[in-house]
């Protein structure tokens, strides 16, 4: 660039403007190049899309559903305890005889014995609602947590809601056991290793 005169003596100083840059001929094929990465940008939204996670194996499920079990069913023994002592105060009056109930005047105590059935349910209903729950708001009861493996949807890739996850938990204890856990094996041979409480409400099961 050319060098500007000094100023003249006693003047203020002066502002110096740099020269515009010289403009950059593109090739077309380099036009084409940034055309094409502007359209991938703009429906991708500057976010790249994750890679789609593995499915759980066979014998991973089966270890979360084995852990659930024991861990589930020890949650409901509290509640269970409770419910048999509030029962065995309601008939303490009462002996069998010959296969028969004979109680003293009076027994056996039904408020007593409504008591603990109602303590034995209740107890069993919210260690079910806390398994629905996990399923539904993170895609995990505790047995998947140690496992290490999570329930999504799959078009979604996100936890399934609570609707689902309790029709998906209601189909597993009844249909996909009938006959011989069938619904369960059906993982075996399908190509996304879904269960038929998977298919029904379009869940598949992933490692983490």
């Amino acid at each position: 660039p050319a060098v500007s005169p000094p100023p003249p003596a006693g003047s203020g100083p002066v502002l110096r403007i740099p020269p515009k840059p010289a403009a950059v001929e593109l090739s077309a094929e380099d036009r084409r190049a940034i055309g094409r990465t502007a359209t991938i940008d703009s429906v991708a939204g500057h976010t790249p899309k994750p890679a789609p996670r593995p499915r759980a194996g066979f014998f991973y499920r089966l270890a979360g559903r084995l852990i659930d079990g024991i861990l589930y069913g020890l949650a409901t023994v509290p509640t269970a305890l409770a419910g048999f002592f509030l029962m065995r105060e309601g008939y303490k009056d009462c002996v069998t005889f010959n296969d028969e109930l004979i109680c003293r005047p009076g027994a056996p105590n039904l408020t007593m014995v409504i008591a603990g059935v109602a303590v034995g349910i209740t107890g069993v209903l919210c260690i079910a609602l806390i398994y629905v729950r996990g399923i539904a708001r993170r895609g995990q009861t505790w047995g998947r947590r140690i496992v290490g493996i999570k329930i999504v949807g799959k078009l979604t890739g996100e936890p399934i809601g609570m609707g689902r996850a309790l029709g998906r938990t209601l189909f597993a204890a009844t249909i996909s056991t009938i006959p011989l856990y069938l619904g369960y094996f059906w993982m075996l041979w399908d190509k996304d290793k879904q269960t038929w409480h998977d298919k029904v409400v379009n869940s598949v099961v992933i490692k983490l």
